[in-house]
């Protein structure tokens, strides 16, 4: 059975990744951006967290992925970003690409 589901899992990945690789790459670009205009001090921490209270209508763990991915030290990439959303999908059933729209969302 969990070869089964493994098996499922990789596929959906890979699903994901070829119908939205070019999505999931400006997703981490945005991200990785974000945070080092943060550190920076080219946007206001307050801004930021401002924004991301916006993003309140979509599941707990997409909003705390973003909001680690901001604020962490290191970049995002897109197998990374397409890892949570298959994680978050199969603890929620939320749709993979909803964390590719949260990020768009952010207006930073």
């Amino acid at each position: 059975m969990k070869l089964v589901k493994e098996s499922l899992n990789e596929g959906s990945y890979d699903e994901f990744m070829n119908s939205y690789g070019t999505q999931l790459s400006q997703a981490t670009h945005k991200l990785n951006s974000i945070r080092d205009r943060i550190k920076n001090g080219e946007i206001p921490e307050e801004s930021a967290w401002e924004e991301l209270d916006k993003l309140n209508m979509y599941d707990e763990a997409i909003t705390r992925y973003i909001e680690n991915a901001i604020t962490g030290n290191e970049n995002v990439s897109s197998h990374e970003l397409a890892q949570a959303s298959m994680e978050n999908y199969n603890r929620t059933g939320t749709e993979m690409q909803m964390i590719i729209q949260a990020i768009e969302e952010i207006k930073l």
